[in-house]
This record gives C-alpha cells, sequence and structure tokens, in this order.
C-alpha cells in the first residue's frame, strides 16, 4: 500500500496479529506506535513519511523485527541498545 491517499487510523491493525510484512510508507497513517506493539509476528516494519507519534522503546516486544523505518515521524526517545541487541543489520535494497 505505499505511497497511496489511503487514510486511516493505526488502530485498525490491531487485530492483525500474524501479520509479518507491514509496508505503508507515505500512506497519511496516524497513531501511537504503541498500538504496533501487539503485532508480535512483525519482522518488518516500513512505515516512514506518516504522521506516527511515541517512543521507539514502544516497540521492544516485536522481537522478530529485523526491518525498521519510522523516518519522517513523531518518534521520540533514544534508540535504546537493548531494542537491537541481537538483531542483524541489514542495507537497503
Amino acid at each position: 500500500m505505499e505511497q497511496n491517499e489511503f487514510s486511516a487510523n493505526i488502530d485498525a491493525l490491531r487485530g492483525l496479529t500474524n501479520l509479518l510484512t507491514l509496508d505503508l510508507a507515505l500512506c497519511n497513517m496516524a497513531g501511537n506506535l504503541s498500538q504496533l506493539s501487539l503485532l508480535t509476528n512483525l519482522n518488518a516494519a516500513i512505515l516512514n513519511g506518516n504522521q506516527f507519534v511515541g517512543k521507539l522503546d514502544e516497540l521492544a516486544n516485536l522481537t522478530r523485527l529485523v526491518r525498521l523505518d519510522l523516518g519522517d515521524n513523531e518518534i521520540t526517545g533514544i534508540r535504546p541498545f537493548a531494542f537491537f541487541e541481537g538483531k542483524q543489520k541489514r542495507s537497503h535494497d
């Protein structure tokens, strides 16, 4: 759904607990990152260019996450080392 005119709140995604990849880049989405913490099977979340708010540590329980892009949102807090510990570094394709 990358870069479209879709506009919604992230709360609509709460029930998608088996979702593996979420790409909502440039989709005019809004909401608090804490809602994503319920998507425990996520291994990729590409969410750049939206209106998400919250702190990065709200995603700490997403232990399968190996790709995360939150650029151009309203994310606060320091990136805690523990959040990235054990994660494989990947380059952008």
